[in-house]
């Protein structure tokens, strides 16, 4: 996964057009080992993204990435167990 690249999808509009900066991704397989980012949803700041991998991880237990569209950071995020 060493040539990750940056999602090209459609992604959600704020009221202003704008798109949302933060995209929420899960792991899919081993991210060292050519894993894959599959897109969830975006979210308008980083703890509303954190808020929202807390949500999704009580129903879908998976590795998640935040991804920063504006500066290119991804912060990965393993959920604890319920």
């Amino acid at each position: 996964m060493n040539g990750f690249k940056p999602p090209t999808w459609s992604t959600k509009r704020s009221a202003r057009g704008a798109r949302l900066p933060f995209c929420i991704l899960t792991v899919v397989g081993d991210v060292l080992d050519d894993g894959e980012l599959h897109f969830v949803e975006t979210a308008q700041t980083f703890e509303a993204a954190r808020r929202r991998i807390d949500a999704l991880a009580k129903v879908r237990p998976h590795q998640y990435v935040i991804y920063n569209r504006e500066t290119g950071e991804r912060v990965f995020i393993t959920p604890k167990p319920a």
